[in-house]
């Protein structure tokens, strides 16, 4: 299991370094172009590292608001917030922010690049048509993708 935990951080890292790799090189053929190599390099490492802190910082929060998730209310969704409170006790995992997204298809998906700062989202298709037992095994999933950081290189 820790070796699949490693291998997602070294996809994670090399997504990463092949975007700042491909950066630096275009900043560098762009200021070869307009007669300086050196500044062109220079901007394209200064935009590259302001994207990456960017995508680190900022990535879940970017896909929360596309999904258009909105923050799970504990008394509506009485039956999803006890079943991740159950599943965390059992994984040891902390207890990710939890969002729904109004939309009938049934669906779900875990973001963050951390198990300290990840969410879940379901849809409100997936609370309406599963029972508990099927929306355990969703929901269990998705903290399988948070604990084995699955969601890093994709958020990134």
């Amino acid at each position: 299991m820790l070796e699949l935990i490693a291998a997602n951080k070294r996809r994670a890292a090399s997504v990463v370094g092949i975007f700042v790799a491909i950066t630096l090189v275009l900043g560098t053929l762009i200021g070869l172009l307009a007669g300086s190599p050196i500044i062109g390099l220079v901007a394209a490492a200064v935009v590259a590292a302001l994207m990456v802190v960017l995508a680190y910082s900022k990535a879940d929060t970017v896909v929360l608001r596309v999904s258009r998730a909105a923050p799970a209310d504990p008394d509506e969704h009485k039956r999803l917030f006890n079943i991740v409170d159950g599943l965390c006790i059992a994984s040891g995992l902390p207890r990710p922010r939890v969002f729904v997204v109004a939309d009938p298809a049934m669906n779900a998906l875990a973001t963050g690049i951390h198990p300290r700062r990840a969410s879940i989202v379901v849809t409100t298709g997936l609370l309406e048509r599963l029972n508990r037992v099927e929306l355990e095994g969703v929901v269990a999933h998705q903290l399988a993708r948070i604990r084995n950081h699955d969601t890093l290189a994709p958020t990134l």
